[in-house]
């Protein structure tokens, strides 16, 4: 792989044409994977923490902020994917309790009707207290415009080279921008990608029990299954492009609680290719962080089918379950647990009880782990 550097295309953003066109595969790359590569590498300089630092740091609380700590600005190595802001009581006030999570899509509005953002980027930026973009800052993210045109990224490849507190900036300019490559269609078809998946994934990271539905989520959902549906998977690619949108779906809807809907997509996974679904590969085994397609699907299955009316009816209208309305079924260690919200631990005390009864009594330890899902439908993330 030659070798990149983004300043000389800040410098001399015309040779990004030369260099990651569609004549240099071969030229100079040799697979498109290595000029993807290549091209990620470039991305992540152009939009670094560094070069974008005030809207990194502002995602953040102050370290005064926290009990026991000196008044300064982290700066450190890149943070979690979740921010965090200091309570709306003020920096005298907060406390690890009193934090609250600054979601990636949460500093806009989306349209209803079609999913897209309803404000322009400036607007967004004003009305977050956020300072506007420098000419520089705007045409660092004109040249990653460019360079998204030319290879082609998905969503993938911006997590994984983009910090997620300048990921909403680069994809309200992308959507903006007049000079990008790439139809605008594509480029929406991303935009939607990562706004399902920043939903379920910023939700796992903050250990909230449920993704909100709203409409303008369900029509990105609709729109993606559209996209997927349009795909016929003759080739590995689009099998796996298909793939990953459908499980995306999938676990939105099962952080939005859609239990049967939820089943219905990871049962799709399993008919596109249906060795990526199995837990030797992809599942909790080997100390893997989330569960398999597989695993997904035999729980979903398990609540959908065993899902009980004295469980149905011990849920609020929020979808929080009454602690003291399900205490005769449990030991009575999990109640006040349920209600401190420490369902990590309730869980376990859970899984704890499912084990003692197997395999004596494989119903009951069914009816456990049925019972633990409905305490926190989304543990199987964790």
């Amino acid at each position: 792989m030659g070798d990149v550097d983004w300043f000389s295309y800040l410098l001399h953003p015309e040779s990004l044409h030369a260099d990651f066109g569609p004549q240099s595969l071969g030229a100079r790359w040799e697979t498109p994977s290595a000029r993807r590569e290549a091209g990620a590498q470039v991305l992540q300089g152009l939009l670094s923490a560094n070069n974008f630092r005030d809207y990194v740091l502002s995602a953040y609380p102050a370290i005064g902020d926290m009990p026991g700590r000196p008044g300064e600005k982290y700066a450190g190595p890149t943070p979690p994917s979740t921010p965090l802001s200091p309570a709306a009581g003020g920096a005298d006030t907060a406390d690890a309790e009193a934090t609250r999570r600054i979601g990636q899509c949460a500093r806009f509005s989306m349209s209803p009707e079609t999913g897209l953002p309803s404000e322009q980027l400036e607007d967004v930026l004003r009305g977050s207290g956020l300072p506007e973009l420098s000419a520089r800052q705007d045409r660092l993210l004109g040249i990653a415009d460019t360079l998204t045109g030319l290879v082609g990224f998905g969503v993938e490849d911006i997590e994984g080279a983009v910090h997620a507190t300048v990921r909403f900036m680069y994809y309200l300019h992308l959507l903006e921008s007049k000079d990008a490559g790439g139809s605008e269609s594509e480029r929406q078809f991303q935009y939607r990608r990562w706004a399902v998946r920043a939903a379920y994934r910023e939700e796992e990271a903050g250990l909230a029990l449920e993704v909100e539905s709203s409409l303008a989520m369900d029509a990105n959902c609709r729109h993606l299954k559209a996209h997927a549906d349009s795909l016929d998977g003759s080739d590995e690619q689009t099998r796996l492009d298909k793939y990953r949108v459908i499980y995306d779906l999938g676990r939105v809807l099962l952080a939005q609680s859609r239990f049967d809907q939820a089943l219905e997509m990871f049962r799709e996974c399993q008919r596109i290719d249906p060795a990526r679904g199995r837990a030797d590969r992809f599942g909790l085994s080997r100390r893997r962080p989330a569960p398999s397609v597989d695993e997904y699907v035999v729980a979903c299955t398990t609540i959908v089918r065993s899902l009980s009316p004295s469980i149905e009816q011990a849920a609020t209208p929020t979808g929080q379950f009454d602690a003291m309305s399900i205490s005769n079924q449990q030991d009575a260690r999990v109640v006040p647990l349920i209600e401190s919200k420490d369902y990590t631990e309730a869980a376990r005390l859970c899984f704890l009880s499912a084990l003692s009864h197997m395999p004596a009594d494989s119903g009951a330890a069914a009816g456990d782990f049925t019972w633990m899902l409905s305490i926190h439908p989304r543990l199987l993330v964790h």
